[in-house]
């Protein structure tokens, strides 16, 4: 199972329109290139689909390393 979470972490939306220029650069897609030009109302369409099972296990990880501060 999955959940579809908001991708509003600034980290990911950097990490993405990084790919999508590399994208661009690489292939001159004209689809990647109008993503590019209209980032500000497309970034917000992006989603992210995270297995609950691996949320689950860094949500563990996080509780243990912040038990151990």
């Amino acid at each position: 199972e999955v959940d579809v979470d908001p991708f509003d972490d600034p980290a990911d939306l950097r990490l993405v329109r990084n790919l999508l220029e590399r994208h661009v650069a690489y292939t001159r897609s004209p689809k990647g290139q109008w993503v590019l030009e209209h980032w500000g109302s497309m970034a917000p369409r992006f989603k992210k689909i995270f297995p609950r099972e691996l949320k689950r296990a860094i949500r563990e990880r996080e509780a243990r390393e912040a038990a151990q501060a």
